[in-house]
Formats: C-alpha cells, sequence, structure tokens
C-alpha cells in the first residue's frame, strides 16, 4: 500500500476511534476531507447519519 493510502487509512482508524469513545464532533473534519475532494453528496451523508458499526457511512433512514 502507497504511503498516502496508509495514512488515510490510520485517518479513518483514528477518526472511528474518537467517535467510537463518544466524540461526534470527529466526523466533522472526515466529511471536510470528502468534500474537498468533490464527493458533497457522501460528506453530507457523513455528517447527518454518521457511521454503521462496521464503519461505513449510514444510508438515511427510512420511516
Amino acid at each position: 500500500m502507497e504511503e498516502p493510502a496508509r495514512n488515510r487509512e490510520e485517518a479513518r482508524r483514528l477518526y472511528r476511534q474518537a467517535v467510537d469513545a463518544g466524540d461526534f464532533d470527529a466526523l466533522n473534519l472526515p466529511a471536510r476531507m470528502r468534500e474537498e475532494a468533490g464527493d458533497r453528496e457522501e460528506a453530507e451523508r457523513l455528517v447527518c447519519f454518521g457511521l454503521t458499526a462496521e464503519g461505513e457511512i449510514e444510508v438515511p433512514w427510512s420511516s
């Protein structure tokens, strides 16, 4: 794995640990990084719905 990819994976792991510990503000920086990368829809979904137990961005809830 290349160094930047390794760094992104490590950052995701650390943010996930912070969220798991109750720091929900830790989702803001990864969301901003996704938005800067051009994925605004996924960034908004991350902030609005958070992560699944597996660490994936949650899909919108249905009623």
